[in-house]
């Protein structure tokens, strides 16, 4: 991808603009954010004579909810646009660390403006009429601009959804987290201990995920794949009045018998972009 967003200038930015300066190559980790899906990115080929300069996902760029940009002209604008239509500046996740679901937000500076003028109230609650279990103002005295901020979920739910004070509109995010024993997927992030919920079916080997279950047997059937998954931990959890099971772990390689497992619990699996040296250049002494 040749365009990402900064998060210092705040501004959609050009591959080919960035491997000019010098700038790019020191401090810059969790700069860039994929214009699609939100997720970092870094730049690639600064210097190559054989590739243009270009945007990567840190585990390959096919390992995102973004795989629509890839390739396609004008999706960049046309997914923006979507996300902002659809307030998709709205996150859940699963804190590791504290093990409680939270709901992220994060807003634009212009976007604080405006809803700190209306006086707008960010509400969240379990059913679609039914009366919020957390409502915050939307202000810079809560929110920074560009950073997400983080809400605990009090209420468990299948589905939740979102409104703002000053727009009729209700946003609906459903299957967050997944009842009867059904298997949730987060993503493992580097800069903390949280983990994104994985809203796609696709799954990528050399990842690192958090599956989450009401159903310990399920995480046990998990752990059991031994030859092609490697598990980092296994925990449990009590939180919002349900006792759950999960475990940390990455795909080594996808045999017959782990698609299986997960084409029943609603996932699939591809594997994560690599590169092969095909040559290699002897320099003389």
């Amino acid at each position: 991808m040749d365009k990402a967003f900064d998060v210092i200038l705040q501004s959609k930015i050009d591959a080919a603009v960035v491997a000019k300066t010098s700038y790019y190559a020191t401090g810059n980790r969790f700069r860039y954010q994929c214009l699609c899906c939100g997720e970092e990115v870094y730049l690639a080929a600064a210097g190559s004579n054989e590739r243009s300069p270009h945007f990567r996902h840190r585990r390959g760029n096919n390992d995102k909810d973004c795989e629509q940009y890839l390739g396609q002209f004008g999706a960049v604008e046309h997914y923006v646009s979507v996300r902002k239509n659809k307030q998709e500046h709205i996150e859940f996740y699963f804190n590791k660390e504290r093990m409680t679901y939270e709901v992220g937000a994060a807003f634009s500076a212009e976007e604080l403006r405006d809803y700190e003028q209306n006086q707008n109230n960010m509400a969240i609650s379990a059913k679609i009429c039914a009366e919020p279990f957390l409502s915050v103002p939307v202000n810079k005295t809560i929110f920074a601009p560009g950073e997400n901020h983080y809400f605990t979920l009090s209420v468990y739910s299948n589905n939740y959804y979102v409104s703002f004070s000053a727009n009729k509109k209700v946003y609906s995010y459903l299957d967050v987290i997944k009842r009867d024993g059904r298997l949730n997927i987060y993503k493992v992030r580097l800069q903390d201990k949280r983990a994104k919920c994985h809203r796609t079916d696709l799954l990528y080997t050399e990842t690192a995920y958090i599956a989450i279950s009401e159903d310990e047997n399920i995480i046990r059937e998990l752990k059991g794949f031994e030859n092609s998954v490697f598990v980092e931990d296994q925990f449990n959890f009590h939180t919002i009045g349900i006792h759950f099971y999960g475990i940390t772990f990455s795909i080594k390689y996808a045999d017959y018998s782990l698609k299986l497992f997960f084409q029943k619990n609603d996932y699939r699996i591809e594997i994560s972009e690599s590169f092969d040296i095909l040559w290699k250049i002897k320099i003389p002494l």
